[in-house]
C-alpha cells in the first residue's frame, strides 16, 4: 500500500499535477535514491505468495508492481533497473546452485556494463572520473586515510590540481562541487584507510 502511494505521488509530480519539493527528484524522500531504494526493497514483497491469493488481491499486486517499474523507469535509475532484473531472476528460480549464481552474476555485470556504456554516458564518465581521483586519494594515504570527512575536505583541491595539470582533459565537462564520491565503500576507504575498509567487509 505504501509503495503504491509513493508511486502515485511520484507519477503525479512527474506529470506536474503535484508540486515537487525540488526539481531534481520525485516522491517524498527528498531524493530519487531514497525512493528507488524503497521501491526496489518493496518489489519482491507479496510475489512469492501470489499463487495463494484471491484474484482481486493478485490484480492489486500486479498493479503495484507495474507502478513500481514505471516509477523506476521515470527516474532513469540504472541501479534500480538492475535491482529489478536481479529480483525478477531470483524470484523466477526455485532453487539456487553455484552454477546458477555464476550465470546470474555474469548477466547482471554484463547488463551493468552495457547500461554504463550506452545510457547516461555523461553521468557514467563523471562517476568514473570521481572514482579515479578517489583511488588516487586512497593510494596517497592507504593506511590512515584522510580522517573524518577527509573526502569532503580534500577532494576539491585534488580535482583542482588535476585540472591544473591537465587543462584540456574532457573530464572538465563533468566536474562538479562534490562532498561525497557517490559510493559508500569508496568514502570509507578514503576517510579511514584500507584496514578500516577490510574490517567493514569482514
Amino acid at each position: 500500500i505504501v509503495s503504491v502511494v509513493e508511486c502515485c505521488i511520484a507519477i503525479l509530480q512527474y506529470i506536474g499535477m503535484i508540486e515537487k519539493d525540488n526539481r531534481f527528484s520525485i516522491g517524498t524522500f527528498g531524493n530519487n535514491a531514497g525512493l528507488i531504494s524503497f521501491l526496489c526493497l518493496s518489489f519482491p514483497l507479496g510475489i512469492v505468495r501470489n499463487k495463494k491469493m484471491k484474484l482481486s488481491m493478485s490484480l492489486l499486486l500486479i498493479f503495484a508492481k507495474i507502478l513500481t517499474v514505471i516509477v523506476i523507469l521515470l527516474c532513469e535509475s540504472r541501479v534500480g533497473v538492475l535491482c529489478l532484473l536481479a529480483a525478477c531472476i531470483l524470484l523466477s528460480i526455485k532453487t539456487l546452485n553455484f552454477k546458477k549464481i555464476v550465470y546470474i552474476l555474469v548477466f547482471i555485470i554484463a547488463a551493468a556494463i552495457s547500461m554504463a556504456k550506452f545510457t547516461k554516458q555523461e553521468s557514467s564518465k563523471g562517476r568514473l572520473f570521481i572514482l579515479q581521483q578517489s583511488i588516487e586519494m586512497i593510494c596517497e594515504k592507504p593506511i590512515t586515510g584522510w580522517g573524518i570527512n577527509g573526502f569532503a575536505h580534500n577532494y576539491m583541491s585534488k580535482q583542482a590540481t588535476f585540472f591544473m595539470k591537465h587543462p584540456k582533459d574532457k573530464a572538465c565537462q563533468y566536474a562538479d562541487n562534490l562532498h561525497h564520491p557517490l559510493n559508500e565503500y569508496i568514502i570509507i576507504a578514503v576517510d579511514y584507510g584500507i584496514p578500516c575498509f577490510c574490517l567493514l567487509m569482514i
